[in-house]
C-alpha cells in the first residue's frame, strides 16, 4: 500500500471525477482507489491475433 502526499491525494480527487476508462488512461496503470491511497489490482491481459479480425470467415 501506498500513502499518498497532500498533491497526489488532489491529483485523484481530480481522476475521480473521470469516467472509469479515462480513469485508467490518466494513471497510466490499473488502480483502486480507496480513501488516501492506492492499490494496483491485478487484472487479466486478453490477447488476440489482430490478423484473424482481418480474415474473411471460410464458406
Amino acid at each position: 500500500m501506498y500513502e499518498l502526499t497532500i498533491d497526489e491525494a488532489d491529483l485523484i480527487d481530480g481522476y475521480r471525477k473521470l469516467s472509469r476508462t479515462w480513469q485508467k488512461v490518466a494513471i497510466g496503470e490499473i488502480y483502486e482507489l480507496v480513501g488516501d491511497t492506492v492499490e494496483e489490482l491485478e487484472e487479466e491481459v486478453i490477447e488476440f491475433d489482430s490478423e484473424e479480425l482481418d480474415e474473411e470467415p471460410e464458406a
